[in-house]
């Protein structure tokens, strides 16, 4: 039996995957999406969408029904634990809604997920794929759907979330030898719409505002992230004060609680010329990012958003050749390469005691709580990207 013949398939259904989909035109290319629709894990992971993601969630038309599931971000307080200096960027100075929104990345994922199916009568669930073998003119996927051997051929391949395949894939790979330490917690002097990042000794931790509660969102060493998931809740509370002091008052509650390890992922430049199959990378499958000031995401949506912006200014026949696809990798290189220097040098500058970088990271707190210029910078990159 013959493959059908697709001009794009899509490996994921995530939320990056289906973003890709619902931002590529409708007609005019035949697109497949390879959806793995094994049972997600259930555990809380909140997210921060910045303003640019939600405009793009926007003009998807998604961003009514997401609207009422967050949580407004309207100031973020940055600090170090002992030190004086602190930073406060407000929405209302750089003139936007919010600087972010909260929610469950399962809520996320799910309505994306849902909207893509609607929209494309290939998307398909309960698929795996096993290989990808590139011919001329694009590429056979070799993949089970509900444990039935298919094939399908396409000119051009797009691995989004995830994309753990085993063809050629150069990446660069940091083990931060540090865990994400996730919960739900509430206190008695809660700050509404008020996010704050805290720089400890093992790394930075984020509160998070959710619903009536908070979202923790730290970075541990592996024995304390085991430590804190194995303590009574009061425990655990504890570790949270001594990390925020009293300025949310006493902790009061926990539920939640979740960990993962925590890498760095990010495909080495040239990869298109380097691989054989014509393949594009993008989200978590392009670069998987430490969670600090919650970059990777929002990087993933920009991947989406530029890639079907791409797609639709390229004749279909060129899709999968090594030029189109090393020119939407220079697209891509100056927003990537930004925000994995921005995480990266973020946890090696504020994740260690020593005496030089103490003193660089606090002028840098002391730099922009003083000039607005340098506040609204580093806002509008976090937002933006590198094009902020």
């Amino acid at each position: 039996m013959t493959p059908t013949r697709y001009d794009i398939a899509i490996i994921g259904g995530g939320p990056i995957g289906a973003a890709l989909a619902l931002a590529l035109p409708s007609k005019g290319l035949r697109i497949c999406v390879l959806a793995n629709n094994e049972p997600q894990n259930k555990a809380l992971r909140p997210i921060a969408l910045s303003h640019g993601s939600q405009l793009l969630l926007e003009r998807l038309g998604l961003w009514h029904a997401l609207s009422p599931q967050t949580t407004k971000i309207l100031n973020i307080h940055i600090s170090e634990k002992h030190a004086l200096a602190a930073v406060t960027i407000k929405a209302q100075e750089l003139q936007l809604p919010a600087l972010g929104y909260v929610l469950d990345y399962s809520l996320l994922s799910q309505c994306l997920s849902q909207s893509a199916q609607k929209a494309h009568p290939d998307f398909r669930l309960g698929c795996k794929v096993l290989s990808l073998a590139p011919h001329e003119g694009g590429a056979t996927v070799h993949y089970l759907e509900e444990n039935q051997a298919q094939s399908l051929n396409c000119r051009l391949v797009i691995v989004a979330d995830g994309g753990a395949l085993i063809n050629d894939n150069p990446t660069q790979h940091v083990d931060y030898q540090q865990c994400a330490l996730t919960a739900r917690i509430g206190c008695d002097h809660p700050q509404p719409q008020k996010a704050f990042e805290r720089f400890c000794q093992e790394g930075p931790v984020a509160l998070l505002p959710f619903g009536e509660d908070l979202a923790l969102v730290g970075t541990v060493s592996q024995e304390r992230a085991e430590m804190l998931m194995r303590a009574e809740p009061p425990i655990f509370l504890q570790w949270v004060q001594s990390c925020f002091g009293s300025r949310l008052g006493k902790f009061t509650h926990l539920a939640d609680r979740a960990t993962f390890p925590l890498t760095l992922h990010y495909q080495k430049p040239g990869y298109a010329h380097l691989s054989k199959t014509p393949i594009i990378r993008i989200g978590n499958a392009a670069q998987r990012l430490h969670p600090v000031a919650g970059q990777g995401l929002n990087l993933g949506l920009r991947d989406a958003w530029a890639l079907a912006r791409f797609i639709q200014t390229t004749e279909p026949e060129a899709l999968g050749s090594a030029v189109t696809r090393h020119q939407f990798e220079k697209i891509r290189h100056s927003d990537r390469t930004a925000s994995i220097a921005f995480t990266h040098g973020l946890v090696r500058l504020f994740s260690n005691d020593w005496p030089i970088l103490t003193q660089a990271r606090r002028g840098a707190l002391f730099t922009l709580a003083c000039f607005s210029p340098a506040r609204n910078w580093l806002a509008q990159r976090m937002m933006h990207g590198v094009y902020g």
